[in-house]
């Protein structure tokens, strides 16, 4: 599993099947992920929120999850004569900073975002490296709004998600419009007429954003129909990603609600929206699509710096200082072995760049530098080779 090989995460059995411990190189990772993330979402108007783990399992009950998705929570437990659970997902939480104060429809849309890491049951033979996992981090947000915003906010949900899949170098994907079964109106919690509305705005969303789609009857979340990102990754296979969700039903049942220009109170809309999905299952998407290879600006360790012998050491040091510094993440290699083993070694833990330092380099101020394809690239400065790094970052080559 290449994973553990590099060095990305961990499991544990004295920890827990299913409880993924990533560790410093896959926490890199997972940070420069959330930090893109993070950075659409500054343009694109999100504000950010943390919710605690826990909550008590009446809020649950309210909103419905607790009869649809009992099966997947964890056992309850007592605080105080009270009744709490795990949170199983983020959306109740976020329901209610929105209901914590008067809201107008001139403060539409509300953007909430978290990366909140939820926990669900998954039986131990279907538990699988970081894609299926018992404690996952949802990259998550909730937007509420009128009806008249529903096309504009999706419009920008799947810009986000495009960038995304366009910085990991995903090309291979379509969507699959998940629809309610109008025969079953157990799961299916709202009337028929919201359901038909729901499913024909989606349908209209993903025709004007010129996307391939394929529909599913019956695959909708009890509140509403949603949008599912397919995605295949290097070698073929499968994956679901990115989900938008449209509901139109559970701001009336929790009673949210917001001022309208006509001073009536009116039900915001929903859209649920997991940007990637979850990040654990994210990273060991991209795991196996690279390899282990990582682009450039997820790359864990970015640019090894090898002194061909010890008098090299300490030019090779500055050489790390100056590009951490920068910003740079970056490693010297200076084991007593041959220059030749270490670029071997560092090739195999899928290492971007290595700048070779040998007796000119010292002189000259400059390094030697190869990528992990075998390409030389020669002698260049510090601040040349700076440059071309941060260009392969910032536009996510």
């Amino acid at each position: 599993m290449l994973g553990p090989q590099l060095d990305l995460f961990v499991i544990n059995d004295d920890i827990g099947k299913g409880l993924p411990l990533l560790t410093p190189k896959g926490t890199i990772i997972r940070n420069a992920i959330l930090t893109y993330e993070r950075k659409l979402e500054a343009e694109m108007g999100f504000s950010e929120v943390w919710t605690p783990n826990i909550a008590k399992s009446d809020i649950y009950k309210r909103t419905g999850h607790w009869d649809h998705y009992r099966d997947v929570m964890y056992a309850p437990f007592g605080i105080d004569n009270e009744t709490y659970v795990l949170k199983p997902m983020n959306c109740p939480h976020h329901y209610m900073i929105y209901a914590s104060r008067p809201r107008s429809y001139r403060d539409l849309p509300i953007r909430l975002s978290e990366p909140g890491t939820c926990y669900r049951y998954e039986k131990s033979g279907e538990l699988g490296g970081l894609t299926r996992v018992r404690a996952l981090t949802i990259d998550d947000s909730h937007i509420l709004m009128r009806e008249d915003q529903i096309h504009e906010e999706f419009d920008h949900c799947i810009s986000m998600v495009r960038k995304m899949f366009a910085a990991f170098g995903l090309k291979d994907y379509f969507v699959r419009l998940s629809l309610n079964d109008p025969s079953d109106a157990v799961k299916y919690i709202a009337d028929a007429d919201t359901w038909k509305r729901a499913g024909e705005t989606l349908e209209t969303i993903i025709k004007d954003n010129e996307l391939t789609y394929e529909a599913g009857r019956g695959e909708a979340s009890f509140y509403g129909p949603k949008i599912d990102f397919m995605v295949r990754d290097a070698i073929g296979r499968l994956w679901q990603m990115s989900t938008l969700q449209l509901d139109l039903f559970m701001a009336k049942r929790l009673g949210l609600v917001y001022t309208d220009s006509d001073g009536k109170e009116k039900h915001p809309v929903i859209l649920h929206r997991g940007l990637t999905g979850s990040i654990e299952r994210t990273l060991g998407i991209l795991i196996e699509h690279f390899a282990g290879a990582f682009p450039l600006w997820l790359a864990p360790v970015q640019v090894v710096i090898i002194p061909i012998a010890e008098r090299h050491t300490e030019a090779a040091r500055k050489a790390v200082e100056s590009l951490r510094r920068a910003g740079i993440r970056t490693e010297a290699d200076e084991r007593n072995e041959s220059m030749q083993s270490k670029i071997r070694d560092n090739t195999l833990q899928k290492v971007p760049y290595f700048g070779i330092i040998g007796d000119r380099e010292t002189k000259d101020g400059t390094i030697a530098v190869r990528t992990r394809q075998g390409e030389d690239l020669k002698a260049m400065s510090l601040e040349n080779f700076l440059i071309r790094i941060r260009n392969e970052i910032e536009h996510k080559l």
